[in-house]
């Protein structure tokens, strides 16, 4: 079954303003400015033999009817006629629709049904109402020398004067006539081609800003999310953030030496000892050598220790580190514990490398804690060896206990199975026996 995918409330609004800008564009764009018409006559054609009578001044409207026109610019308006090749009714299908003689700006002012109006300026600066093809007008407005086509005078209708009544009045011009210029072939055949082209100029516009919008959009609800996520990591107990690939290497000796001590641990349930928490980071680059993600760090510490946050990990290690902390009343170490006194410290900064993996510490808190658990281990401790034999004890007293609640054979399979992980890391040149043993923390 093909999964749908559901718009989000604020995509949505992204998608509505992408669809109102595009329907805004196309309300106010007269693409037939852009389509020269067929057989235009050039600014310095020759003059025929009979040439016809010229309009180039307002006291010269009462006798013309037709000829050419001589003018120096044009004024758009945003009266529009409905064409004459348009019929009043347009049926399609079982729709019908009336178009109206008369439209303002908007979104029937279309040239494929209708022509704009324009007052022409002629020589003597005076201005006439006039319909003719938008390349014309264009030119007219830009102040470029056009020879225009033929013209015939025609009285306007009352809707047509009634809505170019304010801008002839604004220009001195008298609504009762108009000039027509239009070829009404070559216009009804461009006005067509006009109509598809905003229509594609249009569905452009709004596949391209509707991408950009809810790209933007995006981007600020992942901030927000961001945001959000810090506030509930910091009222969970997270205090600081997750560290990226490569931020969980040991940055320091000391650092290193940490590592070191739960390096079994890491060899068993990560991939790389080497890494802090055994998280490499290198889930987040797509990488087949994961190691420990933050998702099963998150869950280990939380199903294995109840550690949801800063405060649980801090005193889950200070417990760990308890009974090890304790001496012989004379500042000697207790040395009865250390026989398996290293698998509760390897595992508390094993449980510090998970917390600063996971963000619940930041590089300095894994640093100052892990100094406190080190230190300890070095005093009971001579040797990787020693600590790691320690490690392997406590770990076998913990399987026999209650709490781990496996069989004798399956104790001894583990039990087994971490040994060979240890034999195997003292043997490693570059392993955790080349690290020495009494650096500086």
């Amino acid at each position: 079954m093909a999964r749908t995918t559901k718009l989000k409330p604020t995509e949505w609004l992204c998608v509505i303003a992408a669809l109102v800008a595009a329907l805004a564009l196309y309300a106010n764009i007269d693409a037939l400015e852009w389509l020269k018409p067929s057989g235009a006559p050039q600014a310095n054609q020759a003059a025929d033999k009979n040439p016809l009578p010229t309009l180039s001044s307002i006291e010269q409207l009462g006798s013309f009817f037709s000829g050419t026109v001589e003018a120096r610019g044009a004024v758009k308006t945003d009266v529009y006629k409905r064409a004459p090749w348009q019929t009043e009714v347009s049926r399609s299908g079982r729709k019908t629709m009336r178009y109206r003689e008369i439209v303002r700006n908007g979104f029937q002012g279309d040239s494929a049904s209708y022509t704009r109006y324009c007052l022409v300026e002629l020589s003597d600066g005076s201005f006439v109402p006039a319909r003719m093809h938008g390349w014309y007008a264009r030119a007219l407005r830009g102040g470029k020398a056009v020879a225009l086509p033929p013209a015939s005078k025609k009285p306007t209708t009352k809707a047509a004067k009634a809505a170019l009544a304010s801008v002839c009045q604004k220009y001195g011009a008298s609504p009762d006539w108009e000039l027509y210029f239009i070829d009404e072939a070559t216009q009804k055949k461009q006005g067509q081609a006009a109509f598809f082209i905003k229509i594609a100029l249009c569905a452009v516009v709004f596949i391209a800003l509707g991408v950009l919008l809810l790209l933007l959009a995006g981007k600020i609800g992942l901030r927000k999310k961001a945001r959000k996520d810090g506030r509930v990591r910091e009222l969970s107990g997270f205090s600081a953030p997750y560290p990226s690939a490569g931020d969980t290497y040991p940055e320091t000796s000391a650092e290193k030496w940490y590592v070191c001590a739960y390096a079994p641990w890491s060899a068993h349930f990560a991939t790389d000892w080497r890494y802090t928490g055994g998280r490499t980071g290198l889930e987040d680059e797509g990488t087949e050598r994961k190691g420990m993600t933050r998702e099963n760090a998150l869950l280990l510490l939380e199903r294995d220790w109840g550690i949801k946050g800063q405060s649980d990990l801090l005193s889950t290690v200070m417990y760990l580190t308890l009974e090890s902390e304790a001496d012989d009343g004379e500042g000697n170490a207790n040395m009865a514990a250390a026989e398996t006194a290293a698998w509760d410290l390897c595992r508390a900064l094993q449980i510090l490398g998970n917390g600063f993996s996971v963000g619940f510490i930041d590089r300095g808190e894994l640093l100052s804690e892990s100094r406190k658990v080190g230190t300890l281990l070095q005093k009971l401790y001579g040797s990787w060896k020693g600590v790691y034999e320690g490690y392997l004890n406590g770990y076998r007293k913990w399987l026999s206990s209650d709490i781990s609640e496996v069989s004798a054979e399956q104790a001894e399979e583990w039990l087994s199975l971490r040994r060979a992980i240890v034999e195997k890391l003292l043997a490693l040149p570059d392993g955790p026996a080349s690290v020495p043993f009494k650096t500086e923390l």
